[in-house]
């Protein structure tokens, strides 16, 4: 006899950056700039370099067409400048929470907003057993590939549910540690 079950995991997202690399603060504390390129006198013709945003790669760009991040007259000014900045101007969303660098890569901000993302998936067991049907039960390899999509950031929480019928422990203590073993 089987019988089937839930399983289930919460993930809570909690305050990181998965989007770049640096510190995040509030959205108050943020600065904001380009930085200009000492003499030139705004000629939207000019080439300059920067990044697209959330990248590392430095392009060379029309003034007038470039990303609105820091500007730089040459490709290894760009690139000290990468490796030099605290996170990727732009804005990227986690999975919970949005993510912005202001302009000269020196300053990140995110919502901060704890969420929860909910992962189902149902695992069959064997009566009074913390042995799943099948190996692996079917219904992992989904679940698998969700928890993966959920949990890119090192910085999250899973919290995993395991059920257990009453005739399946002649106690509540018997059916506890069933529910651990499960879960």
């Amino acid at each position: 006899m089987t019988r089937r079950y839930s399983w289930g995991a919460l993930f809570v997202a909690g305050s990181l950056m998965a989007c770049g690399r640096g510190s995040v603060t509030s959205e108050a504390e943020a600065g904001s700039g380009v930085a200009a390129i000492p003499g030139h006198d705004g000629d939207p013709g000019r080439q300059v370099w920067t990044t697209r945003p959330n990248a590392d790669t430095c392009e060379e760009f029309r003034a007038s067409a470039a990303p609105p991040h820091s500007l730089f007259e040459t490709r290894a000014e760009c690139e000290s400048w990468v490796v030099g900045r605290e996170c990727n101007p732009g804005f990227c969303f986690d999975g919970c929470n949005g993510v912005n660098c202001n302009a000269t890569g020196t300053q990140a901000t995110q919502s901060l907003e704890e969420c929860i993302v909910e992962v189902r998936a149902t695992i069959e067991f064997q009566a009074a057993s913390p042995a799943p049907v099948g190996s692996p039960p079917p219904a992992l390899a989904k679940a698998e590939r969700e928890l993966e999509r959920a949990l890119p950031a090192p910085a999250r929480k899973v919290f995993v549910v395991g059920h257990a019928a009453n005739d399946e422990a002649a106690t509540e203590e018997g059916r506890e540690q069933l529910r651990l073993q499960r879960a």
